[in-house]
């Protein structure tokens, strides 16, 4: 990839931050807000005389509450215009004396000290979407004391195989007409890219299996280039298969008491729901599957070399009968009826881009 189309696509991704759609988006996920709240101000004790820097700070949403926990100062940096209006709500909140806002990238700021927390909300769709985290992880190397904390700290990608009734299951009926020759023509347009949607925690048909875990304090960019897993899950319902989930939650400190859990798992309430909802890979035929079943398959992320803030994902149907090497680096069997699916660097659920701040 070029420099120019380099800036080109830096340029796009920090554009679309300065939509306030996309913030109130962001700012509408209670479930997310709330964690992030209990995270900071039920911890004062961690945040009390400390300085902080918030990687992304969007509207200033997270460096607000550093400040209101008591941190000293609180380093808010956003590389695009919603940089104006984050300053104007630090005044509205009355902690202009705690929080600096610096509208630049991350990667071109210059602090005089170190800091002893960074705070981010990096996530994108399946964790790594947008790949934020590779900013995070430079404030980290170049900003964070040695004994300094990062929230999140801990991260967890999930996956498990998944029933999804509506996208499929309105061409069999229509008014006593059957169309099921056009809704496989249909179901081809989802197995394009991933699609994002909510899940029926009821139509989840394995226990989740965790496909990578990483410490943000530690995690170098390296580990993020490429990651590979051979899940194995066994069903613990009857039912029909027609996709792979994706879903993640990340973890923050808390004084004396167990972690804040943000999940973004399939929940039953809209209420619990986050607006990352789960990510689908939706396969082009459907199988159906009993209790007890096997469903192994093999999953492969990694940087889109055009546009590396986008990942391809690449989905494909493991062998059953090497459930004994679960642990091993499975071939994958090619006499096996087999499905690869990649993300199109221009899907347009980017339109949805979900990290930065708020």
């Amino acid at each position: 990839m070029s420099d120019a189309e380099a800036n080109s696509n830096e340029e796009e991704y920090f554009e679309s931050y300065a939509d306030l759609e996309v913030h109130k988006l962001m700012l509408a996920d209670s479930v997310r807000n709330e964690a992030y709240r209990t995270a900071i101000c039920d911890n004062p004790d961690i945040f009390n005389g400390k300085t902080v820097l918030d990687v992304g700070t969007g509207t200033g949403f997270l460096a607000i509450l550093c400040a209101k926990a008591g941190a000293t100062k609180v380093y808010a940096v956003e590389a695009s215009d919603m940089a104006e209006l984050a300053t104007i709500n630090v005044h509205e909140n009355e902690v202009v004396d705690k929080v600096q806002v610096v509208q630049s990238r991350v990667e071109d700021v210059e602090l005089p000290e170190k800091v002893d927390i960074i705070i981010s909300e990096w996530m994108g769709f399946y964790l790594l979407h947008e790949s934020m985290l590779d900013s995070v992880i430079f404030a980290r190397d170049k900003f964070l004391k040695p004994e300094g904390l990062m929230y999140p700290y801990k991260c967890i990608l999930y996956s498990a195989p998944s029933y999804s009734p509506d996208l499929f299951e309105f061409w069999g009926n229509i008014s006593g007409v059957q169309m099921n020759t056009i809704g496989q023509l249909y179901r081809t347009k989802y197995t394009g890219k991933p699609e994002i949607m909510e899940l029926d925690p009821n139509n989840i048909l394995s226990k989740p299996v965790e496909v990578y875990q990483f410490n943000t304090k530690d995690v170098q960019l390296n580990d993020l280039n490429n990651i590979s897993k051979n899940v194995y899950s066994e069903c613990i319902k009857n039912g029909h298969v027609n996709g792979i989930s994706l879903w993640f939650d990340v973890f923050f400190h808390a004084s004396n008491k167990s972690d804040i859990i943000l999940s973004t798992a399939p929940v039953s309430s809209p209420s619990q729901l986050t607006h990352w909802k789960q990510t689908v890979i939706v396969l082009p035929t459907e199988k159906a599957v009993v209790k007890t079943e096997n469903v192994h398959y093999k999953l492969f992320i990694s940087k889109n070399e055009s546009n590396p803030r986008h990942y391809n994902i690449e989905l494909s149907f493991l062998d059953s009968d090497e459930s004994n090497t679960m642990e091993s680096e499975t071939v994958v069997d090619k006499k096996k009826e087999e499905f690869k699916k990649h993300h199109n660097a221009d899907s347009d659920y980017d339109e949805y881009n979900s990290s930065s701040d708020d």
